[in-house]
C-alpha cells in the first residue's frame, strides 16, 4: 500500500479458473485502515475499497486487470487449474521461467512464470495489465515465496 508493506486479511471464493471474488481487510495496529472487494465474475472486474484509500472500478479495463490478477494468483490459490484446464498453456523461456498464456473472453492472455531454481517451484508471476482505467498496460507482478501471494 503506497510503497508500505503490511499484511491482509482477506476471504476467497473461486470458480476455478473462470471468477473469484474476495473481501479484504487491513489493519494498523488493531485499527481497520483499509476494506475493500474485488472480483472477477462473469467476465466483469470490478475493485471496492473504502478507508485511508476509496477507489471504486468496473468494466473495461478492470476486466483484463482482475483476470491476470486471478491467474497471477493461482499458483498459490488454485494450482491444479494451471496443469488440468485444456484453455491454460505453457511455453518454455529457459530453464528459469515459462510463459503461462490463459484465457480472456475471446482473446489470450500471458503472464511470465519465473521458477525458483533449486525447487523448480513458481516463484513469481508477471504480465502486462491495466490498472483501473488507465489507457495503456503497465507491468504487474506478484510474489508466491513463503506460501503467501502479493500481486502488484
Amino acid at each position: 500500500m503506497g510503497g508500505l508493506w503490511t499484511r491482509m486479511r482477506f476471504r476467497s471464493y473461486h470458480l476455478t479458473g473462470r471468477e473469484f471474488r474476495r473481501a479484504m481487510e487491513i489493519t494498523w495496529f488493531g485499527l481497520r485502515v483499509l476494506r475493500g472487494t474485488d472480483a472477477y465474475v462473469d467476465g466483469e472486474g470490478s475493485l471496492r475499497t473504502s478507508g485511508l484509500v476509496n477507489t471504486s472500478g468496473t468494466r473495461n479495463n478492470f476486466d483484463q486487470g482482475q483476470n491476470l490478477a486471478m491467474w497471477a494468483e493461482a499458483p498459490v490459490t488454485t494450482p491444479s487449474v494451471l496443469v488440468l484446464d485444456p484453455r491454460v498453456r505453457w511455453e518454455p523461456i529457459d530453464a528459469h521461467a515459462a510463459l503461462l498464456i490463459v484465457p480472456f473472453g475471446e482473446v489470450e492472455e500471458a503472464l511470465r512464470a519465473g521458477v525458483e531454481s533449486e525447487t523448480g517451484l513458481i516463484e513469481s508471476m508477471s504480465s502486462m495489465r491495466y490498472r483501473g482505467q488507465e489507457e495503456s498496460k503497465t507491468p504487474g507482478a506478484g510474489s508466491t515465496r513463503s506460501g503467501g501471494c502479493s500481486t502488484g
